[in-house]
This record gives C-alpha cells, sequence and structure tokens, in this order.
C-alpha cells in the first residue's frame, strides 16, 4: 500500500507495524460501485427491509445488533493501545497537504 497523504501513511505504517508485530495480514481491493451493489446494504436495513435479504447473502452467519456506544470506554482503550504502539508524528514539509 502507498499514499502521498500524510494522515493516510500514518495509517498505512500503522498498520504495517500491526501486521508484523501481531501476524496480521490486512487487505484491500477497489470494487466498482456498478458491480458492488451490496455496497451499503447493511447499514440501509432500518430504512428498507429487502436490504437485510440482500446484506445477508453477504454476511451468512452474522446478525446485526445494535451497538452501545461507550464514549469514556473508547477514550480509555485509545489511551491503552497508543501507550503501546508508538508511532513517530510524521514530520510535515507542507501544512497544505492536511
Amino acid at each position: 500500500m502507498a499514499s502521498r497523504n500524510p494522515r493516510a501513511q500514518v495509517i498505512i505504517r500503522l498498520l504495517s507495524w500491526w501486521e508484523t508485530s501481531f501476524c496480521l495480514r490486512f487487505s484491500a481491493s477497489h470494487v466498482s460501485g456498478s458491480e458492488n451493489s451490496r455496497a451499503d446494504a447493511g447499514s440501509r436495513i432500518p430504512a428498507n427491509s429487502s436490504y437485510a435479504q440482500l446484506f445477508a447473502s453477504l454476511t451468512p452467519g452474522w446478525s446485526q445488533v445494535t451497538p452501545t456506544v461507550d464514549i469514556q470506554g473508547l477514550t480509555k482503550l485509545w489511551q491503552r493501545i497508543s501507550e503501546h504502539t508508538p508511532l513517530p508524528s510524521p514530520r510535515l514539509t507542507n501544512t497544505d497537504d492536511l
């Protein structure tokens, strides 16, 4: 993976570090919109129940649940992860890139 975007570079470095440290494998590929009819079916289920069948065909064995969002818990989790995932801040030569 490669990017000219400084923020994306940090994410790519983090993913690469996790792959190496934890024996993980990340991959991504582009699927054009005309070939990806199920792209947002999961997020559209509440608006139209016909999307439920379409989404189910993509994710057999998975069921949708309504998560409870614990913002305080997420903040603490992020702090714990950040302590164990030291990444140097990227050098910015041009702030217009942000």
